[in-house]
């Protein structure tokens, strides 16, 4: 099953994807998830900003298309226009 790349929930036919060049472009405008992070900061011990930067590095890294679920792609559409 298929999950959103932002929240990490379930998704089905009415994902919605993203390319990497946006997903690149709404991170450096300050798309950051809401629910990965914290879990992501305690998994590895990590301080809230470190956890934020090493996501930040491993996305502009990446050249992985997303796949978003309705609601997170409306924040990133936001984001998107910005």
């Amino acid at each position: 099953m298929k999950v959103c790349d932002l929240c990490n929930t379930s998704i089905g036919d009415d994902s919605i994807r993203y390319s990497f060049t946006q997903v690149k472009k709404v991170v450096d405008a300050g798309l950051r998830p809401y629910s990965y992070l914290p879990e992501f900061q305690k998994e590895k011990a990590l301080s809230r900003e470190t956890a934020e930067q090493l996501w930040v590095k491993q996305i502009m890294a990446d050249n992985k298309d997303w796949f978003l679920c309705p609601e997170c792609a409306v924040r990133f559409e936001k984001f998107l226009s910005e």
